[in-house]
């Protein structure tokens, strides 16, 4: 079936549609009422290296014939029905059978990163307060310029990051949209951000920035949350292999202010959930996607270890932390 083409009405903009799922493959003609210079931003479409915008698992063949499956389970030896597969995946976030498991790969590690700013903050006595969930719109047709170029995009970015922090929100990640999808998928460049912080009021703030924001507050699962926003989120390819990274930080957990630290690392047996055995490891178990598990040349290969790792953090510089207090406090 040949790729869908769809207009975006009265934006001048085409864009295609893979059949494996919807995607941003090109960009038609400039909207050429928008300076946007006027923002500080030059653009020069000699010199620009544009960007292609497509949506995780777009493409329309598998990253190759094992993702998805298994050649291994771990199980009771007497209750096989409650068997596990060890499932192979790519993690490319483009592949129609992995892309889920690359954002939850993902979404669990921003979590975790979450978590941990809060406690060492608050270690030195700054309280980021709880986890919040805002959805930034920046002025539409001066962004949807600007994501048509590697730069632009990147100023972009910055300007977000720049509105957020001056007007009270202190960091977090960020997650960029192309487009919406309600009632179909048309351009909508917008931000989603967990993190901490708070903002003022919503009018008072897009009368001053030009922008607009919704506060969808509290999250009951952080990590579930931004898995969602990563199963649709932009991924802006500026070379054959290169795109943006689809999650970033800014503010109090950027990279230079919030560091990886020690990576603990544990191990345990897990047990049987009906009878308390130890649960053993298999090989020669054969799975497929959504199917069920041939054990027909399995061999057992002992007791299963299941091991664990977990990421640590530090706050990158002790003599910023009296800083961080008074920002805080208003001092």
């Amino acid at each position: 079936m040949a790729a869908e083409t769809l207009g975006i009405p009265g934006s001048g903009e085409t864009w295609t549609s893979c059949q494996a799922g919807p995607c941003i493959t090109a960009y038609g003609q400039s909207t050429t009422d928008i300076d946007i210079s006027e923002k500080g931003v030059g653009f020069d479409e000699k010199k620009a290296v544009f960007v292609e915008w497509r949506l995780p698992k777009s493409n329309q063949c598998q990253t190759d014939e094992y993702c998805g499956s298994g050649f291994k389970a771990v199980s009771c030896p007497e209750h096989r029905e409650k068997a596990e597969p060890i499932v192979n995946y790519c993690y490319n976030p483009l592949c129609p059978v992995c892309g889920d498991a690359w954002a939850a790969r993902e979404a669990k590690r921003a979590a975790e990163r979450l978590s941990a700013a809060r406690g060492l903050y608050m270690a030195v006595g700054v309280d980021l307060g709880e986890i919040r969930h805002i959805v930034l719109s920046p002025p539409q047709g001066w962004a949807v310029e600007l994501m048509k170029s590697k730069a632009g995009f990147e100023q972009l970015r910055r300007e977000a990051y720049k509105v957020l922090r001056a007007n009270g929100f202190y960091g977090g990640a960020v997650v960029f949209h192309p487009y919406r999808t309600k009632g179909g998928i048309r351009l909508g460049p917008h931000f989603h951000i967990l993190g901490y912080g708070y903002l003022k009021k919503a009018d008072i703030f897009h009368e001053e920035t030009g922008w607009i924001y919704k506060n969808k507050g509290e999250r009951e699962s952080v990590e579930g949350t931004i898995s969602y926003l990563l199963s649709h989120a932009g991924l802006g390819f500026y070379a054959e292999d290169q795109h943006f990274h689809s999650l970033t930080w800014f503010g109090y957990l950027s990279y230079n202010k919030l560091c990886k630290d020690v990576v603990e690392r544990s191990e345990e047996i897990p047990v049987c959930e009906i009878c308390g055995a130890q649960k053993h490891l298999y090989k020669y178990v054969y799975s497929e996607p959504g199917g069920s598990l041939d054990w027909s040349a399995a061999e057992d290969q002992g007791v299963y270890t299941q091991r664990h790792e977990r990421q640590r953090y530090r706050l990158c510089w002790e003599p910023l932390h009296q800083a961080l207090i008074s920002e805080v406090d208003g001092g």
